[in-house]
């Protein structure tokens, strides 16, 4: 003992003390070593238990502290101080809510439309503005180089009348020089992988080496090129070509590779003749949808990974045991290509609201090593990064797919732990502690910065309903309603996703503008601080950092947009709100009689439900209707609010 007299705990017990430790012998007797040899115990008020003395006012002070976070967050976001200053203290007393949420309180089944041709277009739950950034999109058909391909349709239980070996010669006939191909796969390991990178440096070297010199490798056993083979690299070479920033965007070189591939992947049955190369081509094949502007959308890259999943499936790429019997080598690759298939299953279907058919009870595959320095040709990658990528898929987006993809809706307890784990993973993650170094190559800045903006695009995801939520319990005062947590985390993760946008811009303005994470967060993060300026404006004479964050959404949005592209009337949309925003301010600030906050207008009111993933049924006509508002300057002051849905 410290001293020779006895614990203050067995003094007030009268107890005999062995003054051995501390803790004595007669405290660990009674399970209560922790507070030996100063402090006491007092009766709890229930039967026999007992707490610590001082637990009573450090419960009354943490209550304080809590509140008095509660009221700073609020008050800091009302009068305007930048996001970059904040530090966000989400609340972590869950005891007091509601184990329902808005997914429960309400049917959140997603938006479901009709498209121009009459065709049933649905968006889940998460999908947020992907209802409006996509449903606009219908991919127009491109010019074929191979028109007889049709007569070759994967899914066909016919014999072909199909001379394959014709076919792969029409498709050699087609490659690009040499120089050419190496110089294309270098760019998109350098400049476009990074969402997805199904085929490792190692094999691009072998299939360029088998199919312009015909040299096989001893693993594989075989001589020529298949079909399958062929669409693989030349997706390789489109998703080249799409990041070339010495090309135009959405380049034709980019779309003839596509074609090519297009042709090469309808030579062989899809289905029937699957192999790890047939997986590796329909994830690039994603990739390339979601990448490759006006003809295609977010909702046709699901439905390839989606299929590309599925197949790896078949194959048993989700189980320990496909790896095992393989060479390293190969076993390393296909371990490689499960996680990045399954990665960008996860992430598309969240951008959409769709769920996946791979759970992840059902994985057993483990993360494969990092390939050797020397099998990296192209471009070094910092040791972990994939690991760290694999793992944000496992512990985050994944669990967050299945929750909230599915009938059965998380209670807002599970939505609020969501939200701390995505936090801690982030703050854990190697990518923050990745080598910075001045003028770094977009390759490295890519490495250190992807999971931290897909982190935020998710955190929108996770909390868009009970945004709206808080809007529709307390219009009056938000932060006072029992979504307060999601309120707070949604606002500010939206400004957080428009401040880092600007990073991404200002270092590398030509490859984040084809990066569709970019798109994806910019209109989540302005609808949701367009919103926010639109209902609570500002009364001080500056102009607010929400409006200035809406500000610069708007002009990032209006530099990656390509004329009749992705999201072109959900840019409408939000530059309308910047426009109504902006008017509120000086009205606010000019003293004039504006209850606050405005009321929320029936359009309006129902714009937000969709945006919230509530179950919408929107008509073709209706939609053409609200597609002539936005584009009407007459109604620029009194039409309705389009929502992310038109």
């Amino acid at each position: 003992m410290l001293s020779q007299s006895a614990c203050a705990e067995c003094q007030r017990l009268k107890l005999r003390c062995d003054k051995k430790g501390p803790p004595c012998g007669s405290c660990v007797h009674r399970r209560c070593d922790s507070i030996c040899p100063a402090g006491t115990l007092i009766s709890s008020g229930r039967g026999k238990r007992s707490v610590m003395s001082h637990v009573p006012e450090l419960h009354s002070v943490i209550t304080e502290m809590g509140e008095r976070i509660r009221q700073l967050q609020e008050a800091l976001i009302i009068v305007g101080v930048p996001v970059q200053k904040q530090k966000i203290f989400l609340a972590t007393d869950f005891n007091h809510l509601s184990e329902t949420t808005p997914a429960q309180k309400r049917d959140i089944l997603g938006s479901l439309s009709v498209n121009r041709h009459g065709e049933a277009v649905y968006f889940g739950p998460t999908a947020g503005c992907a209802t409006e950034t996509n449903s606009d999109n219908d991919r127009q058909d491109g010019s074929l180089l191979f028109t007889a391909v049709t007569e070759s349709f994967p899914f066909s239980d016919q014999n072909l009348n199909w001379d394959v070996d014709q076919a792969l010669d029409q498709l050699f006939a087609h490659l690009p020089l040499e120089q050419r191909a190496w110089h294309l796969c270098d760019i998109y390991y350098r400049n476009g992988g990074w969402t997805g990178m199904p085929v490792l440096q190692s094999q691009t070297i072998e299939l360029l080496s088998l199919i312009y010199h015909n040299i096989g490798t001893e693993d594989d056993g075989q001589g020529s090129a298949t079909a399958h083979q062929m669409a693989v690299l030349f997706l390789v070479f489109a998703l080249g070509a799409l990041v070339d920033l010495d090309l135009p965007a959405y380049n034709t070189e980019a779309d003839q590779y596509f074609n090519l591939a297009s042709a090469a992947m309808s030579i062989t049955s899809v289905l029937e003749d699957s192999t790890v190369e047939t997986v590796q081509a329909l994830t690039l094949f994603a990739c390339y949808l979601g990448h490759g502007g006006p003809r295609f959308s977010m909702n046709g890259a699901w439905t390839m990974i989606s299929l590309a999943s599925q197949i790896s499936k078949k194959l048993g790429l989700h189980r320990e045991g496909f790896g095992s019997n393989l060479p390293s080598k190969l076993s390393t690759r296909c371990r490689a290509l499960f996680w990045e298939t399954y990665s960008i299953e996860t992430i598309y279907g969240l951008s959409v609201g769709r769920p996946t058919g791979t759970l992840l009870s059902e994985v057993t595959c483990p993360f494969p090593p990092d390939e050797v320095e020397e099998t990296e040709p192209f471009v070094k990658l910092f040791p972990g990064y994939f690991h760290a990528r694999w793992g944000y898929t496992k512990n985050v987006s994944a669990p967050i797919m299945e929750g909230f993809t599915t009938a059965s809706k998380p209670s807002y307890r599970s939505v609020l732990e969501i939200d701390q784990k995505i936090r801690k993973y982030i703050h854990s993650c190697s990518c923050e502690r990745f080598p910075y170094v001045v003028n770094e190559a977009p390759s490295a800045y890519a490495q250190r910065h992807l999971i931290s903006l897909l982190s935020k695009l998710h955190i929108m995801h996770l909390h868009i309903g009970s945004f709206v939520e808080a809007m529709r319990d307390r219009p009056d005062n938000p932060f006072a309603s029992a979504y307060t947590h999601s309120f707070s985390a949604a606002y500010m993760t939206a400004m957080g996703a428009i401040e880092a946008n600007k990073r991404n811009f200002s270092a590398h303005p030509g490859l984040f503008k084809r990066w569709w994470p970019t798109r994806e967060s910019l209109f989540n993060a302005a609808f949701i601080v367009g919103i926010f300026a639109t209902r609570y404006p500002t009364p001080k004479p500056r102009l607010p950092s929400t409006l200035l964050g809406l500000f610069t959404a708007v002009d990032l949005v209006e530099k990656i947009m390509e004329p009749g592209g992705h999201g072109e009337s959900g840019w409408t949309l939000i530059r309308r709100l910047l426009d109504k925003a902006i008017k509120l301010h000086w009205q606010v600030n000019s003293h004039a009689s504006l209850p606050l906050p405005l009321p929320m207008d029936p359009e309006f009111d129902r714009e937000l439900e969709i945006f919230a993933g509530r179950h919408a049924l929107s008509s073709a006509s209706e939609r053409f209707h609200r597609k002539q508002q936005l584009k009407n300057p007459q109604f620029e002051n009194t039409s309705r609010i389009s929502g992310c849905g038109s």
